[in-house]
């Protein structure tokens, strides 16, 4: 697979998929409207996606991560916070949907190698001030899933 550090201008024309290890094959999780155009599609693996493109640009799922949030002004640290809980809720094996990716302890220690590699200035945001929490209350109302008590709201 062909790593590119950066979007240069000769990539901005190319269709984007990003991909991520799911059951030992690379699958696409998410593509640019260039690549849902041409056909490509979130689930199809890497080499059916080549087959059809073969100049495809292609970014690994938490590496990409790692370089767009802080673009988006977030700290990407919050990813390995978040791993991390998964983790520790999760106990010995992954959440089941979760079940196909890669193990948390090598995301962990992938994505913190990347976020180290980074040069990431101090003023990104670490929390959205409880908005989260808020939209985790809404849906579980409108889904009906009152089943859980809700987590308490933070103020900052």
């Amino acid at each position: 697979m062909r790593r590119r550090p950066a979007a240069s201008a000769a990539q901005a024309d190319l269709p984007l998929v990003v991909v991520e290890k799911i059951k030992g094959a690379q699958r696409i999780v998410a593509v640019s409207p260039e690549a849902r155009r041409a056909g490509l599609a979130t689930g199809l693996t890497l080499a059916d996606a080549r087959a059809r493109i073969p100049d495809l640009w292609v970014e690994e799922a938490d590496a990409f991560a790692v370089k767009v949030l802080p673009k988006a002004g977030w700290d990407p640290r919050g990813l390995v916070s978040f791993f991390a809980t998964l983790s520790q809720e999760g106990g010995p094996r992954p959440p089941a949907f979760l079940s196909s990716h890669p193990a948390t302890e090598d995301r962990i220690a992938t994505t913190s190698a990347l976020i180290r590699a980074e040069k990431l200035p101090e003023t990104l945001r670490k929390s959205d001030g409880g908005k989260l929490e808020i939209i985790q209350r809404r849906i579980r109302l409108l889904s009906g899933g009152a089943r859980a008590p809700a987590p308490p709201l933070h103020r900052h």
